[in-house]
Order: C-alpha cells, then structure tokens, then sequence
C-alpha cells in the first residue's frame, strides 16, 4: 500500500482506499453490531461501496490489497501470517475490534477439559507455542531484498540514539546525586565530630 491509514482517525475520512471484510464473518459482525460511532460509521461506509466491500474468503481479500487500493481488515492471527508470507502486504497498525481469541471445543463436562487448559498453558509459559508459530508460519516465508549494510546501519544508530542520550542524562543525574549525597554526608560526620570533641576531652581527664 502507498500510505498507511491510521483505522480510528484516517479510515473513515480519506477516500482514496475501499476497506472491507469477508463477508459474515466476524469482524464484519463486529462492526456492524458495535455501539462505539467511529465503527459505526465505518460500517455505513463499507455498506454503500460499489463494488462491495466484503468478499467471500481471505484469499479474495488479499487479493484485492496487493491489486487494488483496498483495505482488507481481518483477525489479526489470519493477517499476520499473510504478511510472513508476502513482501507486498504490510499490517497497519494494532487496532484491537474485539476481545477475540481461539479456542478448542470440547463436549460439556469433558475429562480432557483440564488437562488440555494445563498443557496449553504449560506449553505457553515454556515458549513452545511460539517456537512452533516461528517454525511453521515462517517456513515459507519469502526473502525480501535486503537493505545495503550501509544503510541499516545508519537507520540503526537513528533509532537507537536518543536512548543513548536518554541513559547519559540518567547515568549524570545519577553521579550528581551520589556525589551531593555523599558531600553532605561527609559535611554532617564532621560537624558532629566537632560537636562531641570538648565532651570526649572532658570525659578523658
């Protein structure tokens, strides 16, 4: 895509790009059933786009952004690996349409119930869940040319320089601070010590 587009603020006041979802699936339900009016309005735009909006399946929505100027809004699992899998498709932003999430089906008072909830959570906390997101969606995703040496370098020292400011300041504020603390505390030893002297020498006769 030529720009990105900023869902909440831009999306729905620019013209230039169609946006839409499959058509019945859930995130065209949540924004045809949400209260909040942003969504809303967006709703009513998708509704009134000729050609339609929505499309059958995740395929034809992906499809139409890498050949037209669309916006093709999905579940962010979904379009993340569609990205791993194409140079030309780019995710904008990190807009959260709902508390949505994937989840094993199981018969109602179902033994497995437990064990499965532990091992998912055991797999979790271990890192294996994402090792494996890492091997398999990964696995065929396409080399994009790379950036000279050069020039990622340059971006990379860009990126990184205020936070090398930002701990230099810190690391100064910090040596001020110890040195202040230890000047006064230098300052109350010797003004008690000069306090109690006449006492110990009277104490010594």
């Amino acid at each position: 895509m030529d720009t990105e587009i900023e869902l909440r603020k831009e999306l729905g006041n620019q013209s230039d790009y169609k946006f839409g979802a499959i058509l019945g699936g859930s995130t065209m339900q949540f924004f045809k059933y949400s209260r909040i009016e942003t969504f809303r309005r967006l709703w009513e735009t998708m509704q009134n786009q000729t050609p339609t909006a929505f499309v059958e399946k995740n395929e034809s929505g992906v499809r139409r952004a890498l050949q037209e100027k669309y916006v093709f809004l999905m579940e962010s699992a979904t379009l993340d690996y569609q990205v791993t899998q194409n140079c030309n498709l780019t995710r904008v932003g990190n807009v959260v349409l709902g508390s949505n999430g994937y989840s094993i089906a199981l018969p109602k008072g179902s033994k497995w119930r437990e064990k499965l909830t532990r091992q998912i959570l055991d797999l979790n906390e271990k890192g294996i869940i994402m090792m494996l997101k890492e091997k398999w969606w990964k696995k065929r995703q396409q080399q994009c040319d790379a950036e000279p040496v050069e020039d990622r370098r340059a971006l990379g020292v860009d990126h990184v320089k205020g936070l090398f400011v930002l701990l230099a300041l810190g690391l100064g504020i910090s040596l001020i601070i110890s040195l202040s603390e230890t000047f006064i505390f230098a300052m109350v030893v010797k003004a008690n010590t000069i306090k109690c002297k006449p006492f110990t020498h009277l104490f010594l006769r």
